[in-house]
């Protein structure tokens, strides 16, 4: 192959790499702190979870599921109250394709 053939598919591939990168997934859950095992690091959070995906640049889709009971790991369940209203932001922990809630790190946020 010449070098512009092959400069051309390295471009293409890369290009092609890049635009599958572009799906993103978001989790977040707004609620209430109703259960904290110290000893496990697990914590129940009640209220509603948003899952928004973006399919490219300009589309997305956003699916609110009504408020239940979801369970979060957090490694500091001591800087956390019974009660407290939180904002609990998940991201993947690897580049599986679904958010699995036994496969996420979660940021949480007191609301004040």
């Amino acid at each position: 192959m010449t070098t512009n053939k092959v400069i051309f598919l390295f471009a293409l591939l890369t290009f092609l790499l890049i635009g599958c990168s572009q799906n993103k997934e978001e989790m977040v859950i707004n609620g209430t702190i109703t259960l904290i095992d110290e000893n496990s690091g697990d914590m129940e959070v009640y209220g509603e979870m948003i899952i928004k995906e973006a399919v490219s640049p300009s589309e997305s889709f956003e699916i609110v599921q009504n408020s239940i009971s979801h369970v979060i790991s957090v490694s500091n369940p001591e800087d956390y109250e019974i009660g407290q209203r939180v904002k609990v932001n998940a991201t993947k922990n690897d580049d599986g394709d679904s958010l699995d809630l036994n496969n996420l790190k979660f940021e949480v946020v007191i609301i004040n």
